[in-house]
Formats: structure tokens, sequence, C-alpha cells
């Protein structure tokens, strides 16, 4: 999986937390936040407006880090909730595609379930079984006939639709 510069930017943050090194970490998390609001240049509506504000989260936690007050768990939730925010934006520009298209959705997914694994164990369970059954639907919609796969579409529809709305619960 190919993961975003935000991503890799967010990780080298943590591992500077773990290992005592805040200047590090600040370096990091500005160069995370500066991506991040690159992967989040299209966002809209509510997205965008839950997206800022989890930007000025993050900008306070790099106060905090500089303070050497930052922990790891605050930069994890602060960075799993904008991260979630932009996969939203990603499936809802999905969904109003005439046909569901399925590379970008895989990688959606994909990014989607290594965000949901850094919440706590209720909330990583629900959201990984939510991205299984989407994934299961937008297999079966693969291998489906012609006159299958809209039926398959529909069902892969909803479970979209279920993952905005425990995206919208936990972002």
């Amino acid at each position: 999986m190919i993961e975003n510069p935000s991503d890799a930017y967010f990780d080298q943050a943590l591992i500077a937390l773990q290992t005592k090194a805040p200047e590090t970490a600040v370096k990091d998390m500005e160069s995370g936040i500066a991506a991040l609001q690159q992967e989040g240049r299209n966002l809209k509506g509510e997205n965008l407006t839950n997206f800022n504000t989890h930007l000025k989260d993050l900008e306070k936690l790099v106060e905090r880090a500089k303070a050497k007050k930052l922990t790891e768990e605050e930069l994890n939730q602060a960075v799993t909730a904008a991260e979630l925010t932009v996969g939203h934006q990603a499936i809802e520009d999905i969904l109003v595609l005439p046909e569901v298209t399925t590379d970008p959705l895989k990688v959606t997914l994909n990014d989607l379930e290594k965000h949901v694994g850094k919440l706590d164990k209720t909330s990583k369970d629900e959201g990984l079984k939510l991205i299984s059954m989407a994934r299961t639907s937008l297999e079966s919609r693969e291998k489906a006939t012609k006159e299958e796969a809209k039926k398959m579409d529909e069902r892969l529809r909803q479970d979209l639709k279920n993952i905005q709305t425990y995206i919208k619960k936990h972002a």
C-alpha cells in the first residue's frame, strides 16, 4: 500500500516522540500538517469544516511538542480524526460516480483501515467490520455478471454509506 505523505511524516513524529526527540517530532509534525493540507485540498462542505478544525488541533499539538508536553496518544487521536475526514470525502467522491470505481476505492479502504486501527478496541472492531463488509461487496461486484453487478453496486454503496456514518461518529 502506498502511504500518503502525511502518514509517513506523522509516523516519523511518533517515533521521534517515543525516542524522546521532541525537536524532530516538531519538524515532522509541521511537514505532516503541510502534506495533510495538500491531501485535503479537495474537501468540501462539512468535511472541509471538520478538517480545518482537525488541522487547528494538530497545530496546537505542535506547540505542545515544542513545550515537550505532547503524548503519543494525543498525536494519534488528532491525526486519526484528520485522516478519517479525508477518507470520508474520498468515499463521497466515489459515491457520486455513476459506477463505483474499483481501484480508488481499494486505496481508500486500505487507508481507512490503517487509521481505524489506531482507535480504541471497540471503535476499531466496528470500523474493521464495516471495511471488511465493503471489501466483500466490492469483490462480489467484481465477480458478478452484468445483471447481478447492479444489485451488488447498490449493496456496495450502502456499505460505503455505513462507513461514512462511522467516520462522522469517530472523526
